[in-house]
């Protein structure tokens, strides 16, 4: 178990240089250049804020010099999506399957990430209110059976 690596920073976002970022996915394991390059520019990485706010929200605090991109270590899904002073920040795709961002904002910024799972976590939750109502309905109709008695008749 690895407990904390030295020196390392416990942000999940970090100012890279864009020659760093993995461009394409690896072909195999030994296909691992652009892999060591990216490990090398998070050696020389700005720091850059990364504040969760609750389970589908994030903020991002940092300036990114010319040049430099945010790597998110947080693995890209379409439903996520990146605001800057009501702009949207468009999400890329490296080649490790985490998202990048290009935005430009030398002086401070602030971006807000905010995931909203796509169609799959709308079907899943739609599934999921489908069989709750579904239990309690079930649970219902078999506590409100009545047995009728019949007076027997002497």
């Amino acid at each position: 178990t690895i407990c904390r690596v030295p020196g390392a920073v416990a942000s999940l976002a970090h100012v890279v240089d864009r020659t760093a970022l993995v461009k394409r996915d690896p072909r195999d394991w030994h296909d691992t250049a652009e892999v060591h390059r990216y490990a090398a520019g998070l050696d020389t990485a700005t720091h850059a804020e990364w504040k969760w706010q609750g389970t589908d929200h994030a903020t991002i605090r940092t300036s990114v010099p010319m040049g430099r991109v945010i790597s998110v270590q947080v693995t890209h899904h379409p439903g996520w999506h990146a605001t800057s002073n009501g702009k949207n920040v468009p999400i890329h795709r490296d080649g490790l399957g985490m998202m990048w961002l290009d935005s430009a904002c030398s002086a401070g910024c602030e971006i807000q990430m905010t995931y909203n799972g796509g169609w799959e976590l709308r079907l899943c939750r739609w599934i999921s209110a489908t069989v709750l109502l579904t239990l309690v309905l079930w649970l219902y109709r078999t506590r409100r059976r009545v047995t009728i008695r019949v007076p027997q008749v002497s």
